[in-house]
C-alpha cells in the first residue's frame, strides 16, 4: 500500500504543470505570430495555444482546490 500524496506535494506538482503549460503557450504564441502567412501552421499553433491555456487553467484550479481542501 502506498502512502497518500501530501497536499503540499500535490500543489507543487500542479504548480509545475501550470508553469509548463505557460511555457508551451508562449512557444505556440510565438509560432502563431511567426506563421501568419502560412494559414495551416497558424491554425495549428492557435489550436495548441488554446489547449495549453485550458490545461494551464485546469492545473491551477486543481492546485487551488488542493491548497484549500487538501487530499482526501
Amino acid at each position: 500500500m502506498s502512502t497518500p500524496t501530501l497536499a503540499a506535494d500535490a500543489v507543487g506538482y500542479l504548480r509545475l504543470c501550470a508553469e509548463s503549460f505557460d511555457q508551451l503557450a508562449a512557444i505556440l504564441k510565438t509560432i502563431e505570430d511567426a506563421t501568419a502567412e502560412h494559414h495551416h501552421l497558424h491554425a495549428l499553433a492557435g489550436a495548441g495555444l488554446h489547449v495549453a491555456a485550458d490545461m494551464r487553467e485546469l492545473a491551477r484550479s486543481w492546485r487551488d482546490e488542493v491548497q484549500e481542501h487538501g487530499i482526501g
